[in-house]
């Protein structure tokens, strides 16, 4: 099971960060967030201990879900979330799973769930059922374990702690048992 950190957009730190920042800071779409996210602080959020602190807590926090043990079901959910000014981890969701994002209309266990009735098109309904739920219940731990990381340290901006959207990789590694 291995959890890789990316971090916020905004903080451009060694590794695997993945940054993106405009000039300005921007008032977020209100149906979208109630913070004013900053896209270019003086200094990054952090967490104690950085990447291998978070990377620990995800591993040791993990409850890898029964559905998704039960169906063998692994991968890679993308979670989006923000660092408000308090530090903490807010309005958090997960937008992408195997490299599969949400549409308008359909959300990411259903898209995942055609993917694989392309390569298996005559999977009964109930499989088709369970690998849904399966995929749809490592959303929701991936959810819980970035709700409930650790407090950060803030981003700072002019000397004032400031909120930064963030995104990280949460990955679900199925390990079969033999005895």
């Amino acid at each position: 099971m291995k959890a890789f950190f990316s971090l916020c957009l905004c903080a451009m730190m060694a590794g695997n960060a993945t940054a993106q920042t405009t000039s300005n800071d921007e008032k977020a779409n209100p149906a979208e967030s109630s913070y004013v996210i900053c896209n270019n602080p003086d200094t990054p959020a952090h967490f104690e201990g950085g990447e291998r602190a978070v990377n620990n807590f995800i591993k040791v926090n993990m409850k890898y879900p029964y559905q998704a043990q039960r169906e063998a079901v692994e991968g890679t959910v993308i979670v989006s979330y923000i660092i408000n000014e308090d530090g903490l981890a807010d309005e958090v969701e997960a937008v992408e799973y195997n490299g599969i994002k949400p549409t308008k209309d359909k959300g990411i266990a259903q898209l995942a769930l055609e993917n694989l009735l392309k390569k298996y098109p005559k999977l009964k309904t109930k499989a088709q059922r369970q690998y849904t739920e399966a995929v749809q219940s490592l959303l929701v731990e991936a959810v819980r374990l970035v709700f409930n990381l650790p407090k950060a340290t803030p981003a700072m901006k002019d000397g004032k702690p400031v909120s930064v959207k963030c995104t990280i990789p949460v990955e679900f590694e199925h390990k079969e048992k033999h005895v």
